[in-house]
């Protein structure tokens, strides 16, 4: 069984999925109690600041972070 999340709103989730076996879903297998929260998405670093040295046309200049 795969069960995604993807949350639409920042908020709180709660849900309870039946799961039944080959269809029956008259004949309830058991409940699933699933939560979860939504958030925006976001990017944080290490740093709040990169200062690079200046680099020449045609040349690359890298600077590693976490």
């Amino acid at each position: 069984m795969r069960i995604d999340f993807i949350p639409r709103k920042p908020e709180d989730y709660e849900y309870q999925l039946a799961v039944s076996i080959d269809g029956q879903t008259d004949a309830l297998y058991f409940e699933l109690d699933m939560s979860g929260l939504g958030v925006y998405p976001s990017i944080k670093f290490d740093r709040r600041e990169i200062l690079m040295a200046p680099a020449p046309p045609g040349h690359t200049r890298k600077v590693l972070f976490l």
